[in-house]
This record gives structure tokens, sequence and C-alpha cells, in this order.
């Protein structure tokens, strides 16, 4: 099948929501901006399960820890999600997710951009 640019629209982000699941919006915007895993060097498909809040939702007190926006959530294949839940990896965003900052236990560190280009190409939808 063949696209012309005329036939491509940009994807709107789905708005933030209270509560820790996300909506089915926020599942596909996400798993489409990020493409696959967004830990350095992996490769396995984002799909519609996966998502990771980068800044920890507080069960507590939800108005306390991250939102569920899509500024503050990421796609994470099963074993990098364990190795961030159980504090083997951390990562963070300052710049609405489309770089993270991953921090090992030890402190070294590596970086991994989407670039806005690369949105772009997955966002688009007919």
């Amino acid at each position: 099948m063949e696209y012309h640019v005329a036939d491509i629209k940009p994807v709107q982000a789905p708005r933030a929501r209270w509560g820790y699941v996300l909506t089915s919006a926020q599942n596909s915007y996400v798993a489409g901006r990020d493409g696959s895993c967004r830990f350095p060097g992996c490769e396995v498909l984002a799909t519609m399960r996966g998502k990771d809040h980068i800044v920890p939702y507080s069960h507590k007190v939800p108005t306390r820890g991250g939102p569920t926006d899509v500024s503050n959530l990421q796609s994470l294949c099963r074993t990098h999600h364990n190795l961030e839940t159980n504090g083997t990896w951390h990562a963070s965003t300052d710049e609405g997710s489309c770089t993270i900052y991953w921090v090992d236990r030890h402190g070294d560190g590596s970086t991994i951009t989407l670039h806005a280009s690369d949105q772009q190409k997955n966002l688009k939808i007919r």
C-alpha cells in the first residue's frame, strides 16, 4: 500500500487521567511513539502491554506520584520493566519522555533519545 503525504495526519496525544491504569488511547499512543522497549539497546517491539510510569505512580497518595500521562509513560519489555521495578536500573526524564536517562544502582548511566523526527514517523496514521 502506498501513502501520500496528504493522506497522513498527526495523532493528538491523549489526555492525562486520574488513576493507575492507562486508557486504550494512551496505550496505543505510547506504543506507536516508542516503537520498541525504551531501554538502551533493546529492540523488543512495543506492544499494548508493558507500559511504565517513569515517575512512579503513588497508589497511597496519587497526587504525590507521577501522572498517568503519555509524557510520563514509556514502553518497556518485561525484562527491563522488572529491572526498573526492582531498582536495578532507574529511568528519569525531563523532556516529556522524548529523552530517557537510565542509571544503574552503581551510578553508571546511559541515555536514549527518541528524536522528534522518529516520533513523527511512528505517530502518523491514515
